[in-house]
C-alpha cells in the first residue's frame, strides 16, 4: 500500500526527530550560536554618552586619587564628588554606594596593569626576559 505524500512527510520528520513511527516528539530548540565578543570600540556613542563615559572615567580617577591619598579606612562618596568637583548626590547618580564605587575604580584600575603587560607580552620587538623586567619595573614604580 502506497502513503500519501502527507504521511509519508509524517514519516520522514519523525525519523529525522528519532520517533520512527510518524508521531512527532516534542522538539529541541536548536543551539543559538555564540555572541562575538564584544567592546566599547564597536559601539557608537552619541555625544551625550561619551559625556557620561568621560565623566565616569573622571569619577573613577578621582576615587583612584582619594583612595592613594586617604587609604581605605577615609575614603568616602564625599571625599570623591569634592576632588571631581561634583556634589554628593551627582556622584550618587553614577554610583549609588562607596562599595559600588571602590570595585569599579579597583576594577578599572586592574585592567589597565592587565591590558599594559599583555600589550607587552605582545610586542615581538621585546624578548620575553625585557618583557619580564618591564613588568617587574612597573610594579617597583607603583
Amino acid at each position: 500500500m502506497k502513503k500519501s505524500s502527507m504521511q509519508a512527510g509524517r514519516v520522514v520528520a519523525g525519523e529525522i526527530l528519532g520517533s520512527g513511527d510518524g508521531r512527532s516528539k516534542a522538539r529541541q530548540k536548536p543551539a543559538k550560536p555564540a555572541l562575538p565578543q564584544l567592546s566599547a570600540h564597536h559601539l557608537q556613542l552619541s555625544k551625550s554618552e561619551e559625556r557620561r563615559n568621560a565623566k565616569i572615567l573622571k569619577i573613577i580617577k578621582c576615587a583612584l586619587q582619594v583612595l592613594a591619598r586617604e587609604g581605605y579606612a577615609q575614603f568616602s562618596m564625599r571625599a570623591v564628588a569634592a576632588e571631581a568637583g561634583l556634589g554628593l548626590s551627582t556622584l550618587q547618580h553614577y554610583f549609588e554606594s562607596r562599595d559600588k564605587l571602590l570595585f569599579e575604580a579597583v576594577r578599572v584600575f586592574i585592567s589597565g596593569y592587565g591590558d599594559r603587560y599583555n600589550a607587552w607580552a605582545d610586542d615581538q620587538n621585546l624578548t620575553p626576559d625585557n618583557a619580564l623586567i618591564m613588568v617587574l619595573q612597573d610594579i617597583a614604580d607603583a
